[in-house]
């Protein structure tokens, strides 16, 4: 078959682009450019830059692939991102130097190492502010149509707390990310910090405010498990719902507007924020229950409550406390809450340093102190006996206490105004 002239320049046209696209995607896959886009991408983000190799496509539209990707500096430690494999579909106008939509975005197995110095300097904010900084001046516009992630690690270490996580696996789906304006997301991961571990998924809507520093996630359902620790083999679960999470880089700041749901079979409303989230977290979060039975909540902590005289005490509690909580403290503020019938008030401050004894301050209405005594407890009324054994309760805490009871009746005497103060066996929280 013969040609004509204007043929052959028709099929010159079409065919010497398709030649040449083919051969650049042939030299790509070989790895021909890969040192060269290695070193470009690390001058333009201002940290080093590797990948085991790089591949294009072009059907069904403009993609990336990056395999083995490995970001921030490896003779510090472990690389920022460690092992990523990273693939980008564009839409065709991306071809014009449009890069502010993509189609699709996943991110496969990798890990992400976090890690902040005895100086405390991290090593992500450089790298964040040289991405806000290339987006440009303005608003953040971007839009990703579904974001994907799977199978991935996170480490984090502190060298100046010692304070040290992992997230064992974390994967997540998005779906309209945009700037500013909420979408959906769907969270899955499991975490472990010695001795403790768990999992959890959480699904909701999520708002990012790149410009602001602000990112806040409204929780339309979480599930979370925690095990280990001296815990139950079943482990502890909670669930429910959290409206307004929300983190303010600028602020250093965390907040729950409102948290509500149930744990360990008691139900619960919280909020609260923590300050200085990333350097000394120090927490203040409301907490109230509803009311619940004590001895099945304590078992399924892996706490057996005592027998005792009376069978149908610890069957009813009821709680509305502050915790406020710091590196190595925890302290309890505007303490509410019934036991039975009783019903008390007051703060207390605990120390995570061992060997140290809480501090309790409390004042309750009345209480009947000999239906608490073990069942074996002598019960003569009027005994010095039993009411020995109902003080020996108290002290069999080892804790540093100041107790007023309106009203108390032990060893059969009703007592009136009655002050009691415990001294333990050890150092006190200050």
């Amino acid at each position: 078959m013969r040609f004509s002239r204007l043929q052959l320049l028709v099929a010159a046209l079409f065919g010497l682009p398709l030649l040449a696209v083919g051969a650049l995607l042939l030299l790509l896959r070989f790895g021909a450019f890969d040192a060269s886009i290695a070193r470009a991408l690390s001058r333009s983000l201002a940290t080093p830059v590797v990948f085991d190799h790089l591949g294009l496509s072009l059907l069904p539209g403009p993609g990336v692939a990056l395999e083995g990707l490995r970001v921030g500096d490896e003779q510090a430690g472990a690389p920022l991102i460690d092992g990523a494999r990273v693939t980008v579909a564009l839409p065709w106008h991306a071809l014009r130097g449009d890069f502010s939509r993509q189609r699709a975005v996943a991110i496969d197995a990798g890990q992400l190492n976090l890690r902040i110095d005895a100086a405390g300097h991290d090593n992500w904010t450089a790298l964040v502010d040289r991405v806000l900084e290339l987006m440009g001046e303005g608003p953040a516009a971007f839009r990703v149509d579904a974001l994907g992630m799977k199978d991935l690690r996170l480490r984090f270490e502190d060298a100046r707390t010692r304070r040290r996580f992992a997230i064992a696996g974390f994967s997540m789906t998005a779906t309209e990310v945009v700037p500013r304006k909420p979408f959906r997301v769907e969270l899955r991961l499991g975490a472990t910090s010695d001795p403790w571990s768990g999992h959890g998924r959480l699904a909701g809507r999520a708002t990012l405010d790149p410009d602001r520093g602000r990112y806040a996630v409204d929780l339309d359902r979480f599930t979370l498990w925690l095990g280990g620790g001296g815990l139950p083999i079943a482990g502890v679960e909670a669930t429910g719902r959290i409206e307004g999470l929300a983190w303010d880089m600028q602020a250093d700041r965390v907040s729950v507007k409102r948290a509500q749901g149930t744990a360990a079979g008691v139900a619960f409303e919280a909020q609260g924020t923590v300050a200085q989230a990333t350097t000394a977290p120090a927490a203040d979060f409301r907490l109230k229950t509803a009311p619940f039975a004590p001895r099945p909540f304590a078992q399924a902590l892996g706490i057996e409550l005592p027998k005792t005289a009376d069978p149908a005490t610890l069957a009813r509690a009821e709680l509305a406390l502050t915790v406020v909580a710091s590196t190595g403290s925890i302290g309890i503020r505007d303490f509410d809450g019934t036991l039975d019938d009783t019903h008390a008030s007051g703060a207390a401050d605990l120390s995570l340093e061992e060997g140290v004894a809480p501090r309790i301050v409390l004042a309750a209405d009345r209480i009947d102190l000999d239906r608490y005594l073990p069942p074996d407890a002598p019960k003569a009324p009027g005994s010095a006996a039993t009411l020995e054994a109902s003080l020996d309760a108290l002290r069999k805490f080892d804790i540093d206490a100041d107790i007023a009871i309106d009203e108390a009746r032990a060893a059969g005497v009703r007592l009136r105004g009655l002050r009691l103060r415990v001294e333990p066996n050890r150092p006190v929280s200050p």
